[in-house]
C-alpha cells in the first residue's frame, strides 16, 4: 500500500516538473525501483501465505499494540487512533502476517475519505454467533469469534475552527489500498466475514469475524 502511493505520488511530481530532461529520468528511475520493490513485496507475500497454512496461536491484543506505528502511518496525516485498553489476552488461530495484513489494509482503506483528518477507533470483543444470528447473517456460521470493530470518522468542518487553514490534497479519483474485493477475499481465506456500513455523514464501519480456536 505504501508503495502504491510513492509510485502515485512520483507519477504526479513528473507530471508537475519542469521539462529538465535529467530530472525526468531521475524520477523514471525512481518509479522502476518502485515496482520492483513492489513485486518483491508480492513475492515475499504469497510465501508467507504459503508457509502459514497451519499457523500456531497469536494473541490479537498483542499484534495490534504492535502494529500501533504502522497503523497511525497508514492511515493518514491527522488522523487520530485510538486502540482498546484492559482487555485480557484474545488468541487466534492464525498466523500473525495474515492478521497484520488484513488490520493494515482495513486501516488504510478509504483514507481518501478523511482528507482534514479524523478519527480510527479500533475495539475488540468475543461474541458467540447463534442460529438466530447465523439466520441473518448469510455464510456466518454459528460458533465463538473475534469482532474487531473499526470505526472510521471524518472530521466535521463543523469541529474546525473558524479562522483555521486546511489545507486539501489533490483527490486522485481513486481509493488508495487494497481493492474491497480482495479485501473480503483475505478475510475469507482465514475463515472469517466483513461487514462494512457507510453513514450519511462518510465515515465507515468495518466489522470483522475471525473465528476462534475450536471454530475454524
Amino acid at each position: 500500500n505504501l508503495l502504491a502511493d510513492v509510485h502515485q505520488n512520483v507519477q504526479q511530481w513528473l507530471m508537475a516538473s519542469s521539462g529538465d530532461m535529467g530530472v525526468r529520468q531521475r524520477g523514471e528511475l525512481v518509479l522502476d525501483d518502485v515496482t520492483r520493490a513492489a513485486g518483491l513485496v508480492r513475492q515475499l507475500s504469497g510465501y508467507v501465505d504459503e508457509n502459514g497454512r497451519v499457523p500456531g496461536e497469536v494473541d490479537l491484543i498483542a499484534i495490534v499494540r504492535d502494529l500501533e506505528p504502522m497503523l497511525r502511518r497508514v492511515a493518514g496525516q491527522g488522523v487520530e487512533l485510538t486502540l482498546p485498553e484492559d482487555i485480557d489476552a484474545l488468541r487466534l488461530g492464525l498466523s500473525s502476517e495474515r492478521v497484520d495484513r488484513l488490520l493494515v489494509n482495513l486501516a488504510s482503506y478509504g483514507r481518501e475519505r478523511m482528507p482534514e483528518g479524523g478519527r480510527v477507533t479500533i475495539e475488540l470483543a468475543t461474541v458467540d454467533v447463534d442460529r438466530e444470528s447465523s439466520a441473518t447473517h448469510p455464510n456466518l456460521r454459528t460458533g465463538a469469534y473475534a469482532l474487531i470493530t473499526m470505526t472510521k470518522s471524518r472530521t466535521r468542518d463543523d469541529e474546525q475552527a473558524p479562522n483555521s487553514t486546511v489545507q486539501r490534497p489533490r483527490r486522485s479519483g481513486r481509493t488508495p489500498g487494497v481493492e474491497l474485493g480482495t479485501l473480503q477475499a483475505q478475510v475469507g481465506e482465514c475463515g472469517g466475514h466483513l461487514w462494512m456500513t457507510i453513514n450519511p455523514q462518510g465515515d465507515i464501519v468495518w466489522k470483522l469475524y475471525l473465528p476462534l480456536p475450536g471454530n475454524a
